[in-house]
């Protein structure tokens, strides 16, 4: 399959070195991103930062979101060629490596990222952005356990694709 590597070993088992199965996260990552945005959102409603201009929400946030969108969407639309999903829960029979994952190595990460940053701006709130951060780091700690993974899945194959595509942008 083109632009898809298939596993050295798919008997490869489903933890990573801290004893964590591959497929825990507490959520699919738009429903994170979601939750966090409306917690900023409340904040927001107790003491409203705005982070731009009023004449620049609508095309600086509004750009964010349709890139963010057609990031992910993307993604998604390349996964379903190759037979794969975004779920934690199925083992990857592919490694992805064309289309927006030629690009960033979690383009739906990436996606989820730009739609949520762009709908911040579009809201003109800097509450969501504060409630972001510790989100990036958990998503960080995620990636960190879904590359082990591919790294012990896909062996050279992976090793070589994360030196050439960064892991966000």
């Amino acid at each position: 399959m083109r632009g898809a590597l298939m596993p050295d070993d798919p008997t490869t088992d489903n933890d990573d070195s801290d004893g964590a199965a591959r497929g825990s996260i507490l959520a699919p990552a738009p429903v994170l991103f979601a939750a966090a945005f409306l917690i900023g959102v409340l904040f927001d409603r107790r003491k409203p930062i705005e982070i731009v201009p009023r004449s620049a929400t609508t095309g600086v946030g509004g750009f964010a979101f349709v890139i963010g969108t057609a990031l992910f969407t993307g993604a998604i639309r390349r996964m379903e060629a190759a037979e794969t999903g975004p779920s934690h829960e199925d083992e990857p029979a592919t490694l992805l490596t064309e289309g927006p994952f030629a690009y960033s190595r979690n383009p739906i990460y990436l996606g989820n990222c730009l739609q949520y940053l762009g709908l911040s701006v579009l809201y003109n709130s800097a509450w969501p952005v504060v409630v972001l951060a510790p989100l990036l780091a958990y998503f960080e700690r995620v990636i960190d356990r879904e590359e082990s993974y591919l790294a012990s899945t896909f062996g050279e194959e992976f090793d070589r694709y994360r030196e050439a595509v960064p892991r966000w942008i």
